[in-house]
């Protein structure tokens, strides 16, 4: 894959996953990259630590999240972050083990950029994630693929 050129550079990633070695591995891959990075494995602490940064003005670069969390799924994880962000413009990616149109379509409502299907190598998501960055910022014009 082609070296992708950000236009700003990330500061703040939230990662939000029960599974502690993809949060891991994402929080090394991205501050590797400069960036803080906040995970947890919990949609009340994800909201929790959300909450804070809206009352900072300091707003995630992006924010990825594994749409099954600790008894909440699908659309109820992505309706309690646009709760706490409202207008806020942040790209979101999502994870799951499968997605239908209908809920793809309702994903974009949320400000869903970009979804990957599980199982996916962590290595691969953060590359996809960057690419997506890219073409939200305007600098990657072409389409994106779903990686699955």
């Amino acid at each position: 894959m082609a070296k992708v050129q950000l236009l700003h550079k990330i500061q703040s990633v939230l990662v939000l996953d029960d599974n502690e070695l993809t949060r891991e591995s994402l929080k090394f891959m991205y501050e590797q990259s400069g960036a803080k990075v906040f995970t947890t494995g919990a949609l009340d602490k994800a909201l929790s630590i959300l909450e804070g940064l809206m009352a900072k003005k300091a707003t995630p670069d992006l924010i990825y999240t594994d749409l099954k969390i600790s008894g909440c799924y699908g659309l109820q994880v992505l309706q309690s972050i646009k709760d706490i962000v409202g207008d806020a413009n942040i790209p979101i990616i999502v994870s799951s083990r499968g997605f239908n149109e209908l809920a793809i379509m309702r994903m974009k409502l949320y400000g869903v950029l970009g979804y990957v299907e599980k199982p996916v190598f962590t290595e691969d998501l953060f590359n996809f994630s960057l690419e997506l960055l890219a073409q939200y910022q305007g600098t990657l014009p072409t389409p994106l693929k779903i990686v699955a």
